[in-house]
């Protein structure tokens, strides 16, 4: 009887923290909504990046955390503690409530089916190859002339999250000059 209840406690742990990831949203009128999950034990953070896709390039965030049962979690908005989220991981989806936000945080529209974009979050990040180059498009076509070398450390942000392959980096070097562009995720390591 205690291998099987620890079997099952274990199989909550890994589903929840397997839960790591961005996940996007995307709905009928163009607008969007990416959200990354951290998964710690029973503990699950979560950030929301949401944009409007209006003229005025209106866009809200989330920031917040909470506490998971099996596959359910309810967090938090850190600054307003009347907005909470409600999430349910559904394999490599997750459905979202969003409930008790104002405007300028993630209103109920963005509530849904979130799907899995790569299992990465946003952060720092240092290149790996010994020249990493950034392309004009999130394909291996037209690279532009300006790359990174090995160890450069970049700032991923959660709303330039692409795919599992592919992040939009803007980065400032040394002489105050920025280069920005597509790159590989697997040109990047932490």
């Amino acid at each position: 009887m205690k291998v099987l209840i620890s079997i099952f406690f274990i199989f909550l742990y890994v589903s929840v923290i397997g839960q790591t990831g961005t996940y996007r949203l995307v709905t009928t009128t163009g607008a969007s909504s990416t959200m990354v999950i951290r998964s710690m034990q029973s503990t699950v953070v979560a950030d929301v990046f949401a944009w409007w896709n209006i003229p005025s390039g209106t866009h809200g965030t989330f920031s917040g955390k909470g506490t998971c049962t099996g596959n359910s979690c309810i967090l938090k908005e850190k600054d307003d503690q009347g907005c909470t989220l409600k999430l349910t991981f559904v394999g490599k989806q997750l459905k979202v409530q969003f409930s008790g936000c104002n405007r300028q945080n993630i209103p109920e529209d963005f509530s849904g089916s979130y799907n899995q974009l790569t299992l990465r979050t946003h952060g720092t990040y240092r290149t790996r190859p010994a020249k990493t180059y950034f392309y004009k498009y999130p394909r291996l076509t037209k690279t532009r002339k300006n790359y990174l070398r090995k160890g450069t450390t970049v700032q991923v942000n959660i709303e330039n999250i692409v795919d599992d392959r592919w992040v939009y980096i803007n980065c400032r070097d040394n002489l105050g000059k920025v280069s920005s562009g597509y790159i590989l995720w697997s040109s990047l390591g932490q």
